[in-house]
């Protein structure tokens, strides 16, 4: 048992996205494997299936966090400013 405080909402919300940003790296890593395997003719598939697949796994590595950390950022402050604006208003 653990006498650690429960988490905020937002540390709530950080560790989520924590989660599924390296959830999107493994599964990039995976993807790039397994294109591998299939360019290497280890798996009976087409090699441009392999290329594709393991170039489409790099990509989103290298990107889709990236993203995903931008939009997250972008909500977070369009909500912010939402409820600035919101305790003008009462």
């Amino acid at each position: 048992m653990s006498n650690a405080p429960a988490p905020t909402p937002e540390e709530a919300i950080a560790a989520k996205r924590y989660m599924v940003m390296n959830l999107v790296r493994l599964g990039a890593i995976v993807a790039v494997g397994l294109g591998i395997a299939i360019a290497r003719d280890v798996i009976a598939l087409p090699y441009a299936l392999g290329v594709g697949l393991a170039l489409a796994g790099l990509v989103t590595f290298f990107f889709l966090p990236v993203t995903l950390a931008k939009r997250w950022k972008a909500g977070d402050r369009e909500m912010s400013n939402r409820d600035i604006s919101n305790r003008g208003e009462k």
